[in-house]
């Protein structure tokens, strides 16, 4: 079975896009992320926890 991919997803438009416009998108849903979240929540994953 063959699968194809549509061409109007985010991972087919990325292919298509320079490679500097998927940091830009990382960028902007950090920002957004780290607007959103609690203050609790922003370093989440960089903590180690005992």
């Amino acid at each position: 079975m063959k699968w194809k991919m549509s061409d109007r997803s985010l991972f087919a438009t990325l292919l298509r896009s320079p490679w500097w416009m998927s940091f830009v998108l990382v960028g902007a849903i950090s920002l957004a992320s780290s607007a959103l979240l609690p203050n609790e929540y922003k370093l989440m994953g960089t903590e180690a926890t005992p």
